[in-house]
């Protein structure tokens, strides 16, 4: 096992577009990986050592970003928390999709993987859909495997033994 399969292994890089980069920072010449000298972060001041960087890969080049994965990682964290603080503009009123009726968003159940963090179909409606799906042999299938699973949780936690 080379140094660098060594590095990788320990370091969890396993992307195809981590490997992209390699070969073309082998293409160049350069050995990126083996690099030994110590290199400044442009953010926080530390020396590093070179797999503390990225690898960037800009107009043909291969280099190491200037900034270490820790100021990186800490910069879009701090990023992702400010959007997330950013409350959501809903509605006063907000219209089903089911039934066309306007109604307040409390009538809606929350999911933010929708537009305003509501589902776009009323709990009434959204009731009479999950009720109508049980009757169908798939909504029935669904429903038996949910209890199958749930009970073998049950068990295997009875025994001591991990949930699966």
């Amino acid at each position: 096992m080379t140094s660098d399969s060594v590095w990788l292994a320990a370091s969890g890089w396993r992307t195809a577009a981590y490997a992209r980069v390699r070969y073309a920072a082998s293409l160049s010449g350069k050995n990126l990986m083996t690099q030994t000298t110590l290199r400044t972060c442009s953010k926080c001041g530390a020396s590093k050592a070179p797999g503390e960087f990225d690898l960037l890969k800009r107009k043909g080049r291969v280099s190491r970003s200037g900034v270490c994965m820790d100021c990186r990682r800490a910069r879009y964290r701090a990023l992702y928390r400010s959007k997330k603080a950013i409350p959501r503009r809903v509605p006063p009123r907000f219209p089903c999709r089911e039934c066309d009726r306007f109604l307040p968003a409390s009538e809606f159940y929350r999911d933010n993987r929708y537009g305003f963090g509501l589902v776009p179909v009323c709990k009434r409606c959204r009731l009479k859909q999950m009720k109508s799906y049980g009757k169908t042999p798939a909504g029935r299938d669904s429903r038996r495997r949910a209890k199958r699973q749930y009970a073998q949780r049950g068990r295997a936690s009875k025994k001591g033994g991990a949930a699966a």
